[in-house]
């Protein structure tokens, strides 16, 4: 070692013994707290393709910018998102792995499947980005104009009426059994493995009847080959404004939205949830994908840690009474 770079050595080692004297923080302390300084994952549980992973990769790619690291989105798929939330639970609670979960992984999962390695609640809730209303659809074919028509006809012909859905436990699936539950109908489920599968089995007629997020739905409706009844939401979306929802038919309670939100492992530092958390609020803001949401569907909502994590406590405790009750089974 030559006599600069000893000098060099010398000099750092008694600022970090100054700064210790001094009960300042030590220059290793300091480029600890320096938080991203390295690549950050995102576990998306579903498949490339899907809204999980088209807005995985919206929001990392604004991330990426304004964190000045790269933003990386790994498809962990299996199991209902088990699988990625399984993956999440394992890794260090350091902020480089996040998840962007919705309700399949974050509630309904575990209660199907109570074996499972993790348990939703224990993740670190880092915010809710957004929620995508379920839309009442049926086969065009039908001639069914109304969600008042499509209930007289159900009554009429108990058993005759089958909806389909994008999997066991899946946002779909408890729409159609909340329906069910809520009207006093007997609509019978139908299991396809996806949204795309379970839209085109209603547009071709195999099924009458779907609840499902817009975009599977978007060129079904286009094509003229599924009508759109109903929004299971609060109020109307901006996208479908002629649609009303259950509630101005006169149906309460009856209200399901998938939904999107970061979370990280088991007790993550606040410091870096809040970093996380005050970054991902900003890209939401960002024009491009405010106009992408809106095309999807999905509610911006930015809610913080505190309320997401309420959201998930809160969905984990609705779901679980009606999934007791149907005695639903892992596929």
């Amino acid at each position: 070692m030559n006599i600069f770079r000893r000098n060099a050595f010398k000099r750092i080692a008694i600022a970090t013994s100054s700064f210790a004297f001094l009960g300042l923080p030590t220059l290793e302390a300091i480029a600890e707290n320096q938080f991203p300084k390295t690549a950050i994952n995102i576990i998306s549980p579903y498949a490339p393709g899907g809204i999980n992973d088209i807005v995985a990769r919206l929001i990392g790619k604004e991330l990426s910018e304004m964190l000045d690291v790269p933003v990386v989105v790994q498809n962990k798929t299996g199991a209902g998102g088990a699988v990625g939330a399984g993956e999440l639970a394992r890794e260090k609670p350091d902020g480089y792995t996040i998840m962007l979960g919705a309700l399949g992984p974050l509630g309904v999962t575990k209660l199907i499947t109570p074996s499972l390695a993790y348990d939703p609640r224990d993740f670190t809730p880092i915010i809710e980005v957004g929620r995508a209303p379920m839309i009442l659809a049926v086969n065009s074919d039908l001639g069914i104009q109304t969600a008042e028509e499509l209930l007289e006809k159900i009554k009429e012909e108990p058993g005759k009426w089958n909806y389909g859905s994008a999997g066991i436990g899946s946002p779909q699936h408890l729409s159609g059994a909340l329906f069910n539950q809520t009207t006093g109908s007997e609509i019978t489920h139908v299991a396809y493995r996806g949204s795309g599968p379970a839209t085109n089995a209603v547009a071709a007629g195999e099924v009458q009847i779907t609840f499902e997020n817009l975009p599977p739905l978007l060129p079904h409706l286009q094509s003229g080959k599924v009508k759109p009844l109903a929004v299971l939401a609060p109020e109307r979306m901006n996208s479908l404004p002629d649609i009303p929802t259950m509630k101005e038919i006169g149906i309460e309670n009856l209200e399901v939205s998938g939904w999107y939100g970061f979370v990280a492992p088991k007790n993550l530092p606040a410091k870096k949830a809040k970093i996380l958390y005050e970054t991902t609020l900003q890209t939401l803001d960002s024009p491009e994908i405010k106009e992408r949401m809106e095309e999807f569907g999905i509610v911006v909502t930015g809610n913080n840690g505190d309320e997401f994590g309420e959201l998930i406590r809160s969905e984990y405790e609705r779901w679980k009474p009606i999934i007791e009750e149907l005695d639903i089974q892992p596929e």
